[in-house]
């Protein structure tokens, strides 16, 4: 094995000797300032030496864009209060080190203050961006480009000229504070604007992005402030995105716009993680992403969030907050394998582990479908009103919740906390309010964390499920199946280690077990420990087959509705016993074993075993260890390798004596 090795490097060398000379024409040397000013816009040059720039390449009476390449050969341009470029129009540039200062009066980046369609590689950003102080129009800033535009000026998606950002660091802080006009901030670009897909492969942001003004339409981004539809893959945050009284701030972004009128305008983040800190006192802040929503058009856009993770601390005083995504209104959204590490407070408004709110638009319930599948919530999340350890918040969407589990100890100032649908511990979606024609399915969860509202309901799965506030809102349904909790449930009205309250009796509440506990925050509190809750004139929710550990509490079912003739028919059932509705000429009989069943521990944890795999399964980790992969394809290792390596390398080099010939 080691000959056949020795002889197939020998030939690699010959062959390599044999090549030279096949090279496309040397780019032109730039080794001063002088040269970087006098090259030609769509010219091929190469950095030989360190320099300085005071001026940006293209600047005067008229607007030269560059439209060549440019290899900065790992050398450094050091800028004195100024980008690099002022537009780069379908331009590569690659190989570079920036350092020192970017300083404008609008849009601004230490790359270049703007452009389309370029592909920027292995270029490493250490220069400071400053936002200008007021500027006279809105202002979008980033470590490297100010912003993206549509090529022939903001035109159509057949205008469409792709970006690429590949294996790009910045480590410059972003810095704004204006609080006269519009503001977008992100450690590598600003804003890209409709139609304008950018892809970040393979980057990393170091620096810290900053806003101290007090414009509320401000979105910051430790990757891009605001886009349309960006792709970001194997990306990383560590800075701090830092805002007051901003819009949308997120870790990777601040604010998506996925325009349905024409065009791809979706979004993917694969891979990517955010370990810096989140930061804001205002509407939306996320370890991944802050806000996304767009209700224009008629194309349905999709958002996905592949294996990502969050460690940050998200902290917001506004509306939303999530380890991954704070909020998004419209269109199709996924989000698989994506674990949160971080702890998640917002003072006033909703907060979930992984989501903070999915959808709002009654008309279109059922076009907006949320899938939330195989993700791990370890942060603590605390929220003023509607608080979940996956999701915090739920209306007027199709919302799937399937092998999800909760680590993280869930409180809610206000009114609703669950593990994981809202006042559960298993799938949050904290509240489903004003629901219409909308369907939340939440199976095969698990909530260990303790769940706690002050002033409202709690429980263990699934919390507040109502529907009301119109005739659209009339096909509205739960299923909560195959879920455990673990948990110990707080709250001051209803307390159920499932699900605390409803009012739709098309539920199914079905084959769930409850190893944790449940309690009463205030002596008043009505009921005082509940299993299950449901209220108004409907018959009660299919439950099956549910079990629950005795503790040596009175477990209660409670049953409340005003009837036809005024009569309360309020009751409480005792596990065991029953009671009797009269709903018009009909006397129910409500059995409270026929919806749950006290067990033994012992039982119980049978019960689990036999639901199968349920909870958040790694993903990285080997289902079956040995020599394949997962899909069972074989693994080559070892001397194969190797060989494997260099027949593949001879086959280059091949290739590369042939153009040789043909040139000759």
């Amino acid at each position: 094995m080691r000959k056949l090795i020795a002889i197939l490097l020998g030939a690699v060398m010959m062959l390599s000797l044999a090549v030279v000379g096949v090279s496309a024409a040397d780019p032109v040397p730039v080794s001063s300032a002088a040269d970087f000013a006098a090259m030609d816009p769509a010219g091929s040059y190469k950095l030989t030496a360190d320099i300085t720039v005071e001026a940006a390449y293209g600047n005067g009476e008229t607007i030269v864009p560059f439209t060549g390449t440019f290899d900065g050969g790992g050398f450094t341009i050091t800028l004195k209060d100024t980008p690099l470029f002022v537009r780069l129009h379908d331009a590569t540039v690659q190989n570079l080190k920036l350092a020192g200062t970017a300083k404008g009066d609008r849009d601004l980046g230490a790359l270049a203050i703007e452009g389309y369609g370029f592909t920027v590689k292995n270029v490493t950003n250490n220069a400071n961006v400053i936002g200008p102080a007021e500027p006279t129009e809105n202002s979008w800033i980033g470590g490297f480009v100010g912003e993206v535009y549509a090529k022939e000026g903001h035109g159509t998606a057949e205008a469409s000229c792709p970006t690429l950002f590949e294996n790009c660091v910045n480590n410059g802080n972003v810095d704004m504070s204006h609080s006269s006009k519009d503001a977008r901030a992100g450690g590598f670009v600003g804003n890209a604007a409709k139609y304008q897909k950018v892809t970040y492969k393979n980057c990393t942001n170091n620096g810290n992005v900053t806003y101290t003004g007090t414009k509320t339409n401000a979105y910051l981004g430790g990757f891009v402030g605001g886009c349309f539809g960006n792709d970001f893959i194997n990306c990383k945050n560590t800075g701090k995105i830092t805002a007051s009284k901003a819009s949308s701030v997120g870790g990777l972004l601040g604010r998506g716009t996925p325009s349905s009128q024409n065009g791809d305008q979706s979004s993917t983040f694969t891979n990517c993680e955010n370990t810096g800190d989140i930061t804001n006192t205002g509407t939306s802040a996320a370890g991944i992403a802050a806000y996304v929503n767009d209700a224009s058009g008629t194309t349905t856009q999709t958002y996905k969030f592949i294996s990502c993770t969050n460690t940050g601390k998200v902290t917001n005083t506004g509306s939303h907050a999530a380890g991954i995504l704070a909020y998004m209104g419209t269109h199709t959204l996924l989000i698989e394998d994506c674990v949160n590490k971080g702890d998640v407070s917002n003072e006033s408004g909703n907060a979930g582990g992984i989501l903070g709110r999915f959808g709002g638009d009654y008309a279109k319930a059922k076009e907006y479908t949320c899938t939330i599948k195989n993700c791990l919530n370890q942060g603590n999340v605390t929220g003023g009103t509607t608080t979940g350890g996956i999701a915090g918040f739920a209306r007027s969407c199709t919302m799937y919740i399937n092998n999800c589990t909760n680590d993280g100890d869930v409180k809610a100032a206000g009114d609703d906390a669950g593990g994981i649908l809202s006042s559960s511990n298993v799938t949050t979606v904290s509240e489903v309010k004003y629901v219409g024609n909308s369907d939340i399915r939440i199976d095969k969860c698990v909530n260990n964390g303790s769940v706690t509202s002050e002033k409202g309901r709690g429980a263990g799965i699934c919390g507040y499920v109502w529907a009301g506030g119109g005739a659209e809102s009339v096909v509205t349904s739960a299923e909560v199946t195959n879920c455990v909790n673990y948990g110990a449930i707080k709250g001051t009205t209803y307390v159920s280690q499932i699900m605390s309250y409803t009012n739709k009796k098309e539920n199914v509440v079905k084959n769930n077990v409850g190893l944790g506990s449940v309690a009463a925050t205030t002596a008043d509190a009505t009921p005082k420990l509940a299993f299950y809750a449901f209220s108004s004139a409907q018959l009660p929710p299919e439950l099956k087959d549910n079990i629950i550990v005795a503790d040596g509490t009175e477990y209660a079912t409670w049953t409340t509705e005003t009837g036809k003739e005024g009569k309360d028919q309020s009751r409480t059932i005792p596990i065991g016993g029953s009671t009797e509705k009269v709903d018009g000429d009909t006397t129910i009989v409500f059995k409270a074993d026929d919806y749950v069943t006290v067990k033994t521990e012992a039982e119980a944890k049978a019960a689990v075993a036999a639901l199968g795999e349920i909870g958040y399964k790694d993903p990285s980790a080997p289902s079956n260890p040995g020599t394949t992969d997962p899909g069972g394809s074989t693994v080559i290792t070892g001397d194969t390798a190797v060989i494997v390596m260099i027949v593949c390398l001879v086959s280059l080099l091949g290739m590369g004596i042939a153009l040789k010939a043909r040139r000759a």
